[in-house]
């Protein structure tokens, strides 16, 4: 959908009228290079013009509609106190709207399917607009996990909204809905509260919490109270790692950074990501204090601008060998 939605118009015409700006100073600067009478210093300055113009729009273009269509599959190992090898399958940030489709979501789910893995984990952040149809997450109900798909609401699905500028607003929190849809796939929705799940001798712990922005989040609710047990915290906003008691997980699970979005290789991030806690984690696996993990996604869908750059939509798959 291009123009069409009210929530992106501002963008969409924004990314028009940049790329019609770039090939115009392109084919103008071609037309002033071919002119014979053409003085050498006027001759350079259209070829770096033509050069600068071809750049701009070839960004343009595959930011804007090539990469964000770009699945990558990122494979990590993580060390969890398991006996058992077991294979996750994360995805975030789905952000149904005028970004997606129901076959893209379809993709991913065939994507998944193929890793063949034990758990897939939703965390948050499945709609983009407040009027979206939910019948775009459908695709959803042919995820094929051995011991189960277990999914957390994040900002977007519960009315909480970052402006590109300025401070966050409300919106219209559709939780409930989100909540009642997804266990109709077969998925499993955490909200504050936790699963054993057994593989096997053992047993594992699946928690998940509301998304931090919200206040009614709870990790101590969500916890289970054995503590001897391998425990998995599934928690849209990373931020959730200054809360104390997520010291008591092993593996926490996020995404909501988009891993940056738009990024330039070797330059630092060019929008801070809201989170509160420091700006390098922004996506991968990081060892925290004590034997706690983080996993980020970067995520699968887009905020704001239909845009990314050297942020590919992401598969996270983490074994456990």
């Amino acid at each position: 959908m291009f123009l069409l939605h009210p929530a992106i118009f501002i963008w969409d015409i924004f990314v028009l009228l940049f790329i019609s700006f770039s090939a115009a100073s392109l084919i103008g600067s071609i037309l002033l290079i071919r002119r014979r009478k053409l003085r050498l210093i006027g001759r350079i300055s259209a070829k770096l013009i033509m050069l600068i113009s071809f750049v701009a729009t070839s960004i343009l273009v595959y930011g804007s509609f090539i990469e964000p269509k770009i699945i990558v599959v990122t494979e990590e190992d993580i060390p969890l106190s398991l006996s058992q090898n077991i294979t996750i399958a994360v995805i975030s940030d789905i952000h149904i709207g005028p970004y997606s489709s129901k076959e893209y979501i379809e993709r991913i789910v065939d994507k998944i399917n193929h890793e063949l893995p034990d758990f897939v984990f939703l965390v948050g952040d499945f709609v983009h607009t407040e009027d979206v149809s939910l019948e775009m997450l459908e695709p959803i109900q042919d995820l094929h996990a051995s011991a189960g798909v277990f999914a957390v609401l994040g900002n977007h699905d519960q009315g909480r909204h970052a402006r590109f500028f300025g401070k966050g607003y409300t919106g219209s929190d559709r939780s409930e809905q989100i909540t009642s849809y997804l266990e109709g796939l077969g998925v499993r929705v955490l909200r504050n509260e936790h699963e054993v799940v057994s593989l096997g001798t053992e047993d594992l712990v699946i928690s998940g919490i509301d998304d931090i922005w919200t206040g009614h989040s709870s990790v101590e609710d969500a916890l289970d109270e054995s503590p001897e047990k391998t425990t998995i915290l599934l928690s849209h906003n990373p931020s959730v790692i200054d809360n104390k008691k997520s010291e008591a997980v092993d593996l926490i699970i996020s995404g909501h950074t988009h891993g940056g979005q738009v990024r330039i290789p070797g330059l630092p991030l060019l929008r801070k990501i809201p989170i509160s806690i420091d700006q390098s984690f922004d996506q991968g696996v990081f060892q925290l204090d004590g034997n706690r993990i983080l996993a980020i996604t970067r995520g699968i869908g887009e905020t704001w601008t239909r845009f990314r750059l050297a942020s590919w939509p992401e598969i996270m798959i983490l074994r456990n060998k």
